[in-house]
């Protein structure tokens, strides 16, 4: 490695985004905790920026990961504190307030689920190990597909061929053409629709689960001990 070679600010940034990524899978079970503040101040100084401009991006909403053409979108989300495994009787209840669960996997602090809403269907993943605990919320393509494009794309197979060899072919390929379109319109707002749906979930189990994350941060109540009094009978 060419030890005098000179970085752009955009290259240190995406070098240190791999290296933390490669490092967190390649440690072998490390629990995944994020870095605390003081951490990100040694390693922003370090790459030559401000404590001031540091404090900006932190204070800045977190970053979502877009999938294909920004119609599938992953939010994960980081909190301080473990949950009890009692708690997650009130993570489904809360993820039950946006939708159905399907195929529900709990096991200890860890749980996974797919979900069923009125306009979209994704997945979520709560674990909780070492003093965090991770959410993930991806919501999936599947319902747009079947809600705006699949009738559309079986009309436009079959109609438009028919038309075609019937009536003229200019109006079979009109026909095709249309309903693709409306097709194409229909998934795309409703993939649009899930990616909003699934941000307000996951903004709202992070306020759940910062709620009983709280709970395991608070000091454990000190009892002091008391001496009992002494009794003692005179003899009669």
């Amino acid at each position: 490695m060419d030890s005098d070679r000179i970085f752009s600010e955009q290259e240190a940034a995406d070098v240190l985004r791999r290296a933390a990524q490669i490092q967190q899978e390649t440690a072998a079970g490390a629990p995944v905790t994020g870095l605390t503040y003081d951490e990100l101040k040694r390693i922003a100084a370090e790459a030559g920026i401000s404590e001031a401009v540091l404090t900006r991006a932190v204070r800045a909403p977190s970053k979502t990961r877009p999938g294909f053409l920004n119609l599938v979108e992953e939010n994960e989300r980081v909190l301080d504190g473990t949950l009890a495994a009692e708690d997650m009787t009130e993570v489904i209840e809360a993820i039950n307030r946006h939708g159905k669960t399907n195929q529900l996997t709990a096991i200890g602090r860890t749980l996974k689920t797919d979900i069923l809403g009125r306009v979209f269907t994704g997945s979520v993943e709560v674990s909780s190990k070492e003093g965090a605990t991770r959410l993930r919320v991806r919501n999936s393509a599947l319902f747009p597909y079947m809600a705006g494009m699949h009738t559309p794309l079986i009309l436009a197979s079959v109609l438009g061929p028919i038309l075609g060899s019937r009536v003229s072919l200019p109006l079979g390929i009109a026909v095709a053409v249309g309903f693709l379109t409306l097709g194409t319109v229909l998934f795309a707002w409703f993939a649009r629709m899930g990616v909003q749906k699934s941000r307000e979930l996951a903004d709202d189990l992070e306020q759940s689960l910062a709620a009983l994350t709280k709970k395991s941060m608070l000091p454990s109540p000190q009892y002091e001990s008391q001496e009992l009094p002494t009794v003692r009978k005179g003899l009669g």
